[in-house]
């Protein structure tokens, strides 16, 4: 994306106090303004704001997935904020923090504890492999109907005097 949309954009979307930041950035040699990148522009925000290191690794241990979001989209998310983390910081994200993360995904969680993974991106591709397989199982499955169409549910009566439904136990 071209520097200086990206320039005006950010600009923009922040407060008054941040833009006066923002503005620094911009250079002007002669008649070429250079506008900064992104990534610059990001580390002068952190840097205002004084969100450091150890505020990133507390919002990755924070997040959590949302309703309606994919697995893959949110290894995306939780991939992407990870890889913003230095060396040191990323060795505190273990694979325990990256279920709680998915433990409302109790099928995909689940995997990925029973698989005792031992790193991220071992946890992260079980745990897609297993919402697939869990869409693809509920896919296949047909609700019983009754003969207008209605699903019906089929429970077991326990007044029931059929010995052929009856459990031998």
């Amino acid at each position: 994306m071209e520097p200086r949309r990206v320039f005006t954009w950010a600009k923009e979307a922040v407060e008054e106090d941040i833009q006066g930041v923002l503005k620094s950035l911009k250079t002007k040699k002669g008649n070429e303004i250079r506008y900064p990148k992104l990534n610059e522009i990001q580390d002068a925000i952190e840097k205002y704001m004084h969100i450091t290191e150890g505020d990133k690794c507390a919002i990755l241990k924070s997040l959590r997935i949302n309703n309606g979001e994919t697995v893959k989209k949110f290894n995306y998310r939780y991939k992407k904020l990870y890889h913003k983390l230095s060396i040191e910081y990323r060795r505190l994200i273990s694979v325990k923090d990256y279920t709680t993360a998915i433990s409302s995904r109790v099928f995909a969680c689940s995997r990925v504890m029973t698989a005792e993974c031992e790193t991220l991106t071992e946890a992260f591709k079980i745990a897609e492999v297993a919402e697939e397989a869990e869409k693809e199982i509920i896919s296949n499955s047909t609700p019983i109907t009754n003969n207008i169409g209605t699903p019906i549910m089929i429970t077991q009566n326990s007044i029931n005097n059929n010995p052929l439904l009856q459990h031998p136990f």
